[in-house]
């Protein structure tokens, strides 16, 4: 499924867009090049990782802040957790 996917610019697949957008191996992209890869999937001419802080720089940004808010906010759960728990057995 992965090398029937089209990213645009006549690239279709995950290794001819590795190399394509970022001139690289597929095993080699960075956590930012797979979202952005991930993102084009969704619409290739809006979020084209060769535009220049555009609408796909934007997005991924957003997503990276979206998910370490989420990631924040579960540790701060777990930390109120453990809290609520060692209050309750008279532990603080």
């Amino acid at each position: 499924y992965l090398s029937s996917i089209p990213y645009g610019e006549n690239t279709v697949g995950l290794r001819s867009a590795a190399k394509h957008y970022f001139l690289k191996d597929e095993s080699r992209l960075s956590a930012d090049e797979s979202l952005s890869l991930a993102m084009t999937i969704l619409d290739p001419e809006q979020y084209n990782p060769h535009r220049t802080l555009t609408i796909s720089e934007l997005t991924r940004r957003a997503v990276i802040k979206a998910r370490a808010n989420k990631s924040r906010k579960r540790i701060e759960k777990h930390v109120e957790d453990i809290l609520s728990e060692l209050l309750d057995k008279g532990g603080i």
